[in-house]
């Protein structure tokens, strides 16, 4: 009989134990592999993140989740600053004057209305494709969204969703993080006149319109507009900013300390998250590898316990004429199988408990990201694992090879 077939028969024979070993190795694989992928999903927020822009105007808040918000279309509801305050920034912008120091080249607007299943709708105008204000949105088909009614959209909302330029679709209003204000249960419909080309980032998720339609929906979403905002439906979500790099300290001072806004610098809240993720992912990998050492030195004590207990069967089977080599190729093989029947219990757990993590920590979790992190992710935990089994199983091998099979039979 090989050892193979050997190291089959005693993990099918001790069904009790081999299903322990088993569930506990398959239980840290999970957790291991959960970590994993949730910190892939959060960092592949550095890959979506949108290149647009030198600042970002947005109602007080932290840096980061302004950022995020108007970046990546991640995280609540942002709060509403005034539209007259884009209107005046944009004739700065245009014609300077009183705060000419600031050096603005262009500010396009920025509004958050409605939803598409989860892709969110913006509210912008033609600044946003302009090439002269250094936008790398370009429309692949079709045309701006010039009338009441119309849609541009992102080329992964294209692809993914199989829609083409004509197409009527329904949106729900999403004006606010309030139940109050996010009547989802309302269809407005739609008609889709154009494609933008895929970039690669938050935009290719998003569905595009005037920011006069975002401002009517906002309007007709309640009859006492005042309920959302102090200033009606005339606002905006964030503006974005495109300016001379040595206008920064002037814009800050106009901004920060002449209005109810405030500025945040992409680049810099951009270092600020990666600091901050790099902590996390160094944390997760440290808890991981004690799972992982403490499922190993799990594995080594139930190898051995296993071996502790087949002391007579092996000198048996030693007597009959079995070497030793072919004894250690069993536990071996026991060990690989055992490593990769968990790894594939522990991968099932993942993938039925993500889900769950996902709803848990939505919100720092990008909308288009969980899709894009397959369970296969988690191979490097899987190798570890396996890896782990086999190397657990070398300890009853080494005592293998000390074993007295003569005092072993006589013990009987």
């Amino acid at each position: 009989m090989t050892p193979f077939r050997l190291s089959i028969l005693n993990i099918t024979r001790r069904k009790f134990t081999s299903a322990i070993a088993i569930v506990s190795i398959a239980l840290s694989v999970a957790c291991s592999g959960i970590l994993l992928r949730a910190y892939e999903m959060s960092s592949s927020r550095f890959s979506t993140i949108a290149k647009s822009g030198d600042a970002v105007v947005g109602a007080k808040n932290s840096g980061i989740e302004i950022f995020l918000g108007a970046m990546n279309n991640e995280g609540p509801y942002p709060d509403f600053v005034p539209y007259v305050l884009f209107e005046s920034l944009r004739k700065e912008a245009v014609s300077p004057g009183v705060y000419a120091s600031s050096k603005l080249r262009a500010v396009t607007p920025f509004l958050y209305f409605g939803k598409y299943k989860d892709y969110r709708i913006i509210g912008t105008d033609e600044s946003f494709i302009s090439p002269v204000n250094g936008s790398n949105m370009n429309i692949e088909s079709g045309r701006w969204a010039e009338n009441e009614g119309e849609l541009v959209i992102g080329h992964s909302v294209y692809s993914k969703e199989k829609l083409n330029i004509g197409d009527i679709i329904n949106i729900n209003p999403w004006i606010s993080g309030k139940k109050d204000f996010a009547y989802h249960s309302r269809n407005l419909p739609f008609k889709i006149v154009g494609v933008f080309s895929e970039t690669k980032t938050s935009r290719d998720y998003a569905l595009y319109s005037g920011v006069l339609q975002a401002q009517n929906v906002i309007r007709g979403s309640n009859s006492d507009s005042l309920k959302i905002s102090i200033w009606g439906a005339s606002v905006l979500s964030y503006y974005i900013v495109y300016m001379n790099p040595d206008g920064k300290d002037a814009f800050v001072n106009l901004i920060n300390k002449r209005t109810i806004a405030q500025v945040i610098y992409p680049s810099e809240e951009l270092i600020k998250l990666e600091e901050i993720m790099s902590a996390g992912k160094n944390m997760g990998m440290f808890i991981t590898f004690l799972i992982i050492l403490l499922a190993g030195l799990a594995i080594a004590a139930i190898m051995t316990s296993r071996f502790d207990s087949m002391k007579l069967q092996i000198a048996v089977l030693r007597a009959i004429g079995y070497r030793k080599k072919e004894i250690a190729l069993w536990l071996i093989w026991e060990g690989l199988l055992l490593g990769i029947l968990a790894c594939v219990l522990g991968a099932i757990i993942d993938v039925c408990l993500m889900p769950l993590l996902i709803s848990i920590i939505k919100t720092g979790i990008p909308e288009n990201a969980s899709a894009g992190i397959s369970v296969f992710a988690s191979y490097p935990v899987w190798i570890i694992t396996v890896f782990a089994t086999v190397a657990a199983s070398f300890l009853p091998v080494f005592k293998i090879y000390k074993q007295d099979i003569h005092r072993a039979l006589r013990s009987v």
